[in-house]
């Protein structure tokens, strides 16, 4: 080969990567892409051959089914992370609904007011007479039995309970309750004072009154001396007394008040009062 061939030759490769350089800017960016994705599945492909396949022998195979046939998931527990799951509240059975606040029940019937104890009322029986004592935390002092009639003596709880129809408030304090019962039915109380609480005045006595038997007609005696602005109840009766405990009824020689009480809703004012003329214990029948 002459110098001048071989110096043709390289010129001539140059000439010819130049050319093949030209010709691959000319071709569309897609059809590279395409040259690439080609490129690399057959890449994957020899990588997919060349690992070592699953093992064919039913002894083995058997094993495997039986280990994948044990593995189940729970439902109850995350697959991801192995933790047990909460599951929902079920509401539909429930009767509640999702988002309601949870109260409690009204104190409010329609039998009486709100937080109103039960009343009493004459003729009632020695047990209902019991239960108002005891849910008013009545402490029982003495019991005296006669022939035909029975009286307890209590001290009263403090209980405040509302006059009708005016709705006043007043509490059972200041003096200790004889309560008479004749064949078994109550018949009246005698209010005493107590000296270690505040004594009640004639107002108070009749809306205690009110509120105690708001559904009797009632005849109230009491005892006040007349000098006194305050009217402090020295004694008195609501209802009447059995003539075995009538005794003693009356010592203080003090004249009696006399007042003859409606049922709510009559207003206390409209009760028959004889308090302008007092009478004394002869006049009342008490002795």
């Amino acid at each position: 080969m002459t110098p001048a061939v071989r110096l043709q030759i390289p010129i001539a490769i140059a000439s010819l990567g130049l050319a093949m350089q030209v010709m691959l800017a000319a071709v569309p960016p897609m059809v590279r892409a395409q040259d690439n994705y080609a490129a690399n599945y057959f890449l994957l492909k020899s990588q997919v051959d060349h690992q070592p396949r699953r093992q064919t022998n039913p002894t083995i195979m058997a094993q495997e089914q039986k280990i994948e046939a044990t593995d189940v998931v729970d439902p109850i527990v995350n697959p991801t992370n192995n933790q047990p799951q909460t599951e929902a509240p079920n509401h539909t059975n429930t009767g509640e609904k999702l988002g309601a606040t949870r109260q409690l029940p009204s104190l409010q019937t329609r039998a009486r007011p709100p937080l109103q104890p039960d009343t009493l009322h004459l003729g009632m029986v020695q047990a209902q007479f019991f239960e108002y004592a005891a849910d008013n935390n009545w402490l029982a002092l003495e019991t005296q039995v006669g022939e035909v009639a029975i009286f307890y003596q209590w001290l009263p709880g403090g209980e405040g309970i509302y006059a009708l129809p005016e709705k006043e408030l007043v509490y059972a304090s200041g003096f200790i309750a004889n309560v008479y019962f004749q064949d078994g039915r109550l018949v009246g109380m005698r209010l005493l004072p107590d000296r270690r609480e505040k004594i009640i005045n004639s107002n108070q006595l009749l809306s205690l009154a009110r509120a105690w038997f708001p559904d009797d007609v009632l005849s109230i005696l009491y005892q006040v001396v007349p000098e006194d602005p305050n009217q402090l109840v020295i004694d008195s009766l609501i209802g009447s007394v059995p003539e075995e405990f009538k005794t003693g009824f009356g010592s203080n020689k003090l004249p009696f008040c006399q007042v003859v009480l409606f049922p709510a809703p009559v207003p206390l004012q409209a009760s028959l009062s004889s308090c302008a003329e007092p009478i004394s214990a002869e006049d009342a029948n008490l002795l």
